[in-house]
């Protein structure tokens, strides 16, 4: 009896398949998103019918497949039976119980097991179908010896290692997706013997090496996807005798590939992602795709040339990405007349007026031609693509104003017009776009005021004007976006005060009022926001930090600098204890750091730089174990450096410059094993620099200049070390002779020391970056060395009061930094530093700015001979000092 309606099940189980089957239309024909592919055919989507325990879903390709075999869930197998519990023996993690059937005591009903599918009179299992089960595991190989099997479905789960060769013995196999795991290795060359192969997907896993070739022996393959794998190598030109195939997609895989021409030849292709770092041209054999719905070849890329009119053949092309290449050229014209609803040029080369013929194309909802170099002003005729809902034309050369067709765009949600040259005033057609979710201009010359229909767009959540030449006042009605999240108006000239009607932005969590001309309290209303950034740097704003602003707990971004706040900074500082970063910096605040920032135990950026604190520096900034850079240069602070400096693992930038700092360094700097830049020049520490400080081995700028440090220089220097200054100490002793193995150094600065002794031979030969070397007012001897003329990037040499003898080297003029620093290898941002001079006797300091100070002095010296004809060579000097010598001859200018 039992059987009896098992059979009967099967019967109604097969009227509900074909029934969905004749609903759902072609099996995976007409499909209408890249989406839908895999949601309604292949894990089913709209059309979805479960296994035995109402976990399994099905494509619409495997019901089909199901029902060709005439499946059953009853009777077993003994063969498959095994291999059965040698796959499950493999599986490590089962969270959801979805194998608890497949037990040794269950074997008679195999075919009953969930995910388990068998033919009905054989019951030998033809599908296993267990996918978004959360598994975890190795495929077993013993998987070859289900030999009937037709349909693999692994997909979402967790299966690491390899997929296993054996998969080449299922000459039956139809359907493999093993997508969105965790599967390495390569794919093998054997799958390409499993014959009647119709769907591949692999996506989403950490397979490498290179896509077998054997799989173009596949001729019945429909969909091959491997997208966000790690594969390499080149696509195989095999694939153009797939002339089934619908789907290819191999986007996001590290390969450096041409597109192969024969690809062309796949006539039944819907949908072609290549992307990533393509190569060569596009192939005009492309256009002999006649099926093709879609066309990815998104990079980043370099595909270079022009794109070829062919594609204009493709007459269902209804989506075109060739985003992040290196193409070229005019749109062919061929291309107007597509039917395309999404074209992406983003991110090219694309020059010359935005193209007129592609604002005649209505069908279009996606427009991306950002990041070219397209110029002249945007055309009214934009205002005719009235289906876009996305618009960007932002980082190009676009001129003029903003053109009040664009006010037509009513479905607009999303426009970027930033990083151009746009002037006049913002109108009020942009008040008109009442589907707006994303406006974006930053970057640009607009000017005029913030019109007040802003207010309009009640469904923006991205508002972003930063960067341009906005005056006036922020309009009140910006309070009636009650959607805005992000809102940027910084770097305007914006005046008057925060409106309180800002506090009515109930949603937003981002505002950046910086480096404009507002004044004011801040309004109340602002502290009930649930703000996560706020940055108001750069304003008139006066009087004592505000009292509320330290009760919005889910800042994680405060920066009030570079206003007028006085008076000391509140304990309750200590309640911001989700920040992240903090600035307060160039103000006028007073009093010490207070106690509470301890408590700031996420934070990684402290600047407290350039007030009028005082105090000593408390072990609560020991607290701060998150801290990536502590910047407090230019107060009144005194006392010793805490040796709980030391606990700050973290800590990249210390920046003590201009304190009063005294006492030693202490030991404990050593354990600041990231440390990458530290300067505590201007106070007044003493001793000698601590030999713990060489455990910062990613140190590459120290300076200790104008103390009163002692002792001699022998350090070991990073290799790294690009800038060291210790002028103006009391450093006794040599040259350091490890300085050179620093070829990375760019700066050096010795002067006004007590050193001692001639050059090292061959001391600073191989520093070739070196642009500054100051050496002045020490107790040096010897002659000047004939290497220094290889420093081909030097452009201040300092050598003044010393006791160099001899002559000034002749070849001079290889010294390329001096002769022209803007055709020279001279690279590389540019470097300040407090450079002591030496003129007319007087000595006085400059600041060192690259290509504005190209400095030669050797004044005052014991230099003797004729002055080198060399020296009229370097045409870019700034200033040239041999006075206090005992040269001869005259200075030719050879410009």
């Amino acid at each position: 009896m039992l059987a009896k309606e098992m059979e009967v099940c099967c019967i109604l189980v097969k009227l509900l398949l074909l029934e969905l089957l004749l609903i759902s239309g072609t099996v995976i024909a007409n499909a209408h998103q890249r989406r839908n592919w895999y949601s309604n055919h292949f894990y089913g989507g709209d059309t979805v019918l479960y296994g035995p325990d109402k976990h399994t879903r099905f494509s619409a390709l495997e019901e089909h497949i199901l029902m060709e075999e005439n499946s059953t869930w009853a009777g077993h197998d003994k063969k498959d039976f095994e291999a059965l519990l040698s796959f499950k023996d493999c599986i490590t993690a089962d969270p959801m119980q979805s194998l608890s059937s497949w037990t040794f005591s269950n074997s008679e009903n195999v075919c009953s097991w969930n995910g388990v599918w068998c033919r009905k009179h054989t019951h030998r299992v033809v599908a296993l179908i267990l996918p978004h089960l959360e598994l975890e595991g190795t495929i077993s190989s013993s998987i070859e010896s289900l030999s009937l099997l037709h349909t693999l479905n692994l997909a979402q789960n967790s299966f690491t290692g390899w997929i296993p060769p054996q998969l080449g013995q299922l000459k039956a196999l139809r359907i493999l997706d093993l997508s969105q795991n965790l599967l390495n290795g390569s794919i093998s060359k054997y799958l390409g013997d499993c014959t009647h192969l119709e769907w591949v997907d692999l996506s989403h896993n950490h397979l490498s090496g290179m896509i077998p070739v054997s799989l173009s022996n596949c001729t019945r393959l429909r969909l091959i996807s491997l997208q966000e794998n790690g594969l390499m190598g080149t696509i195989p030109t095999g694939f153009g005798r797939l002339k089934r195939l619908e789907v290819l997609d191999l986007s996001y895989n590290p390969w450096k590939s041409e597109i192969p021409a024969d690809l062309g030849n796949c006539s039944s292709l819907k949908e072609l992602f290549l992307g990533n770092e393509l190569t060569g041209y596009i192939p005009p054999e492309l256009g002999n795709l006649k099926e093709l719905q879609k066309l990815r070849l998104q990079g980043p890329g370099n595909l270079t040339g022009s794109i070829p009119a062919t594609i204009g053949n493709c007459s269902n092309l209804i989506y075109l990405d060739l985003g992040i290449n290196k193409i070229k050229g005019p749109l062919p014209m061929s291309i107007y007349k597509l039917p395309l609803s999404t074209i992406s040029l983003f991110g090219n080369g694309m020059e010359g007026r935005l193209p007129e013929a592609i604002f005649n194309m209505t069908t279009l909802t996606f427009l991306n031609l950002g990041v070219n170099s397209y110029k002249e002003t945007i055309p009214e005729s934009v205002g005719m693509l009235t289906n876009l809902v996305i618009l960007n034309l932002g980082t190009n050369r676009l001129t003029g104003s903003i053109p009040q067709g664009i006010g037509n765009l009513t479905l607009l949600q999303e426009l970027y017009l930033d990083t151009n040259n746009l002037t006049g005033t913002l109108t009020n057609a942009t008040g008109k776009l009442q589907s707006l979710k994303k406006l974006v201009l930053r970057s640009n010359s607009l000017d005029g005021s913030i019109p007040f229909g802003i207010g309009e767009l009640k469904n923006l959540v991205y508002l972003d004007f930063h960067s341009n030449s906005f005056s006036g006042l922020i309009p009140d009605s910006i309070g009636g976006l009650v959607s805005l999240q992000t809102l940027d108006v910084s770097y305007n000239q914006l005046t008057g005060q925060i409106p309180q009607s800002i506090g009515n932005c109930s949603n937003l969590v981002y505002l950046d009022l910086g480096i404009n001309k507002i004044k004011g309290p801040l309004p109340m209303g602002i502290s009930k926001l649930p703000l996560s950034t706020l940055s108001l740097m750069g304003n008139g704003m006066e009087g004592r930090l505000p009292e509320a602003i330290f009760n919005m707990t889910t800042l994680t971004f405060l920066n009030l600098g570079v206003n007028s706040y006085k008076e000391t900074i509140p304990e309750s500082v200590g309640m911001l204890t989700n920040l992240v970063i903090l600035n307060l910096g160039t103000n006028r605040l007073t009093g010490s750091i207070p106690q509470g920032i301890g408590n700031l135990t996420l934070l990684q950026e402290l600047y407290l730089d350039t007030n009028n604190l005082t105090g000593t520096l408390t072990n609560a900034t020991g607290k701060l174990q998150s801290l990536e850079k502590l910047v407090l240069r230019s107060n009144s602070l005194d006392g010793s450096i805490p040796f709980g400096i030391g606990e700050l693992k973290n800590l990249v930038y210390l920046d003590f410059h201009s304190n009063s700092f005294s006492g030693l360094i202490p030991d404990s700097i050593g354990s600041l094993v990231s440390l990458q830049t530290l300067d505590v020049s201007n106070n007044f520490l003493t001793g000698k620099i601590p030999a713990t400080l060489a455990n910062c081995t990613a140190l590459n700028r120290q300076k200790l200049s104008n103390n009163s440090f002692s002792g001699d220089l022998d350090l070991n220097f990073s290799y790294f070390i690009e800038v060291f200054s210790v002028h103006s100490n009391k450093f006794s002793g040599t040259l350091p002779a490890s300085l050179a193995n620093c070829t990375h150094l760019q700066l050096l600065d010795f002067s006004r020391n007590r050193l001692t002794g001639e050059f090292p031979p061959g001391h600073l030969a191989n520093c070739q970056e070196l642009r500054v070397l100051s050496l002045g007012s020490n107790e040096l001897e010897g002659r000047i060395p004939l290497w220094i003329t290889n420093l081909t990037s030097l452009q201040v040499l300092s050598l003044s009061n010393n006791k160099f003898i001899g002559r000034i080297p002749s070849r001079l003029k290889d010294l390329e930094g001096f002769r022209n620093t803007e055709t020279s290898r001279v690279t590389g941002s540019t470097l300040y530093e407090e450079i002591p001079i030496v003129e007319k006797g007087k000595e006085y300091t400059i600041t060192y700015v690259l290509a504005a100070n190209i400095i030669l002095d050797l004044s005052y010296n014991n230099l003797i001979g004729q002055i080198p004809e060399s020296i009229g060579h370097l045409s870019s000097m700034r200033l040239l000092n041999l006075s206090g010598n005992h040269l001869e001859g005259r200075i030719v200018n050879y410009g």
